[in-house]
């Protein structure tokens, strides 16, 4: 029995059979998952950092517990500084890629992620936005080609002036 639904059944039949609209609402989806994976990899990349800092933040307190009361107070205090700066240099990274949030480097990842998971898929959104891109090249020199038109009542009034 044939399927009453007609939906392409290739992903050569989605380039093809799609309206502009649809392909416009296909790539849009596209991209805000390769926005949403860009996303995870920033946020795996930032729980990294915290899981190589939470040893080094339980070895300062650990220091800081063994303090001596008279005798080698200057060298524990070195050790407690080179282990603080440590920490300190970690945790700026960390800020830092906070701050910048998702980069175009987390979206090339993603992008390649995407394409090692479904090459025939990304392939056609890379053909699909090529289509799209050449559809509004064709659109925007149609309207550069098209004269401006005033309407004759706009005309008349001009000429009564």
């Amino acid at each position: 029995e044939q399927p009453t639904n007609q939906q392409p059944q290739s992903l050569e039949a989605l380039k093809t059979e799609l309206s502009v609209n649809e392909k416009r609402k296909l790539l849009k989806s596209f991209h805000q998952h390769i926005d949403q994976e860009a996303e995870k990899l920033l946020n795996a990349k930032l729980a990294e950092v915290r899981a190589y800092a939470k040893p080094r933040l339980a070895e300062i307190e650990k220091i800081k517990s063994e303090e001596p009361l008279f005798f080698g107070k200057k060298e524990w205090q070195q050790k407690l500084d080179s282990k603080v700066n440590q920490y300190n240099k970690i945790k700026a990274h960390h800020d830092q890629l906070k701050a910048n949030g998702v980069t175009k480097e987390h979206r090339e990842q993603a992008m390649r992620d995407y394409y090692l998971e479904r090459p025939e898929a990304y392939d056609a959104m890379v053909d699909i936005q090529k289509q799209l891109k050449e559809h509004d090249q064709q659109q925007e020199a149609q309207q550069q080609q098209e004269p401006v038109r005033t309407s004759s009542r706009d005309s008349s009034r001009d000429r009564g002036r």
